[in-house]
């Protein structure tokens, strides 16, 4: 599906201490996205189809975007500091603060910012995120998955 301009997502978390979202897109709803609260994985229909977010082994690895037995994508976090490198095919991007005071996050390609993730406001995980299209929809949500899980290390490390 190609959209003339990127769409924005809006993630609204389940509950007040859900770590799980209801994603829209331009205000009508796209999917529910599904995390485990105690093992870093997740889940998510669209299209009918369901899509698992796994990970390599429980203590580190890497996380996988699942489809029907088929990895379409992989994602790597790095360990000392709170960002992910992620590999579609042959094309790699990075996710990372867009600034160490920030909570906005960066989709890179090439070194060249090409989506983000925002929170709508301080202290809150409702966000806004905006990804290029050449991105599906599924890859779509890992990201965002993957957004939210470095915003969940982040908080957990303050703590």
């Amino acid at each position: 599906m190609t959209r003339p301009t990127p769409a924005t997502i809006t993630a609204t978390p389940r509950g007040l201490m859900s770590w799980s979202f209801d994603l829209a897109r331009d205000g009508a709803p796209l999917t529910t996205l599904e995390s485990s609260w105690f093992r870093e994985r997740g889940s998510f229909r669209l299209g009918g189809e369901t899509y698992h977010i796994e990970k390599d082994s429980l203590l580190a690895g890497r996380f996988h975007l699942i489809h029907d037995g088929q990895s379409l994508a992989v994602a790597k976090p790095s360990f000392w500091i709170n960002a992910a490198s992620i590999h579609v095919g042959d094309v790699h991007y990075r996710l990372t603060h867009e600034t160490c005071c920030t909570r906005r996050l960066v989709l890179a390609r090439d070194g060249r910012p090409v989506g983000h993730i925002t929170p709508i406001a301080p202290l809150t995980r409702r966000c806004h995120a905006r990804f290029p299209d050449e991105l599906s929809d599924p890859l779509q949500v890992f990201v965002l998955w993957l957004g939210t899980l470095i915003w969940r290390r982040d908080s957990e490390d303050a703590a």
